[in-house]
């Protein structure tokens, strides 16, 4: 199990962001590197949309009731993730996935959603993905700060001078 609301044997989780920003920033938001991510990292992947038939009951963490349950932002932070899958399980019983505060993306309204469900690869996500336009890295570059960069050129590069001193 390795990301936060993960079910354990035959249930998966989809992680699904309520607008494409917070979708992309929680998927690369462990990748970061002081504001920049590799376009190699980017051109890898691709964004699904999801319409429901019917609006998943979801457990609503971002509610101030779920203080009475014992609920805090630090289900949506925390390393490593035992204590989130502990919750994730106990709710699966009663919810098809919860509603959280998205780890990456700090604007107020930024949520993002775990949906449950069988592992494996969802017929839901129909068609191809959308791939990461111009328009989605300049608003990456707006809203975040983040910058999408491809390998360095070499003319970009500093080549050390030549020294005697051997490295082993």
């Amino acid at each position: 199990m390795l990301c936060r609301f993960d079910l354990a044997s035959q249930n998966g989780t989809c992680y699904l962001g309520t607008d494409e920003l917070v979708g992309i920033v929680e998927s690369i938001g462990t990748e970061l590197q002081n504001g920049v991510i590799s376009s190699e990292y980017i051109n890898e992947r691709a964004l699904y949309a999801w319409q429901p038939t019917q609006p998943p009951r979801l457990a609503d963490l971002t509610s101030g009731l779920a203080l009475r349950h014992g609920v805090t932002n630090e289900l949506s932070t925390m390393t490593p993730y035992e204590v989130p899958q502990q919750w994730a399980s106990a709710l699966s019983t009663i919810a098809e996935g919860v509603l959280y505060r998205s780890r990456f993306d700090t604007r107020p309204s930024a949520r993002a959603v775990a949906h449950f469900g069988p592992s494996g690869l969802s017929s839901r996500a129909k068609g191809r993905g959308k791939t990461f336009t111009a328009n989605l890295r300049k608003r990456l570059a707006e809203e975040f700060g983040i910058t999408v960069a491809g390998p360095p050129r070499l003319s970009q590069l500093r080549v050390a001078p030549n020294s005697s001193t051997r490295l082993v």
